[in-house]
């Protein structure tokens, strides 16, 4: 099985990296702001794949793939954040597309355990289908099921060591 990441899906950007870290990642477009900070950037998710995931599993994102997503332990410290950085923020699920979002981690953990979930039970002809309209040429991989499987159990570890060690989860999207 394959965690479905940048390197096996090469041509399939922009894309939204999933960082995580002791606070959450702002301004990340500005120079050198990651520098100096100890942010893992842990998985980049294609559009192209983002938009057959959602094809699959017939749900929209749970998250913006145009404005930055924070994931966070604590909402209340979070918000109070954002207010010290002169940034606005709305809770996930808002209306302005372009403006930074947040939501708590068990937020995003419940959403990809759902598509996890759909992945198993769905058809795998829906799945192929999904993909090969996505791609012009398929990923160097003969099982779709198992590797969208396999890629969201590997985040939904990565949202389990975040939750314990309360780190943020920043989505920067494209």
């Amino acid at each position: 099985m394959t965690v479905l990441h940048r390197s096996i899906y090469p041509a399939s950007g922009p894309y939204i990296e999933f960082y995580m870290g002791n606070q959450p990642l702002f301004h990340p477009h500005e120079p050198d702001r990651r520098r100096g900070a100890s942010y893992e950037l842990f998985y980049e998710l294609g559009e192209d794949l983002l938009g057959a995931m959602c094809s699959i599993t017939g749900q929209y994102s749970p998250f913006s793939p145009w404005a930055d997503t924070y994931y966070v332990p604590d909402l209340e410290t979070f918000k109070a954040r954002a207010k010290d950085e002169n940034l606005k923020v709305q809770r996930l699920g808002g209306t302005e597309i372009e403006r930074p979002c947040y939501g708590h981690l068990q937020e995003l953990h419940h959403a990809l355990a759902e598509w996890r979930g759909l992945f198993q039970r769905v058809d795998e002809s829906a799945i192929i289908r999904a993909m090969s309209y996505a791609y012009e040429s398929m990923p160097p991989t003969t099982q779709l099921r198992a590797d969208l499987v396999e890629t969201m159990e590997f985040l939904l570890v990565k949202i389990e060591r975040a939750t314990d060690q309360s780190k943020t989860i920043s989505l920067i999207g494209y």
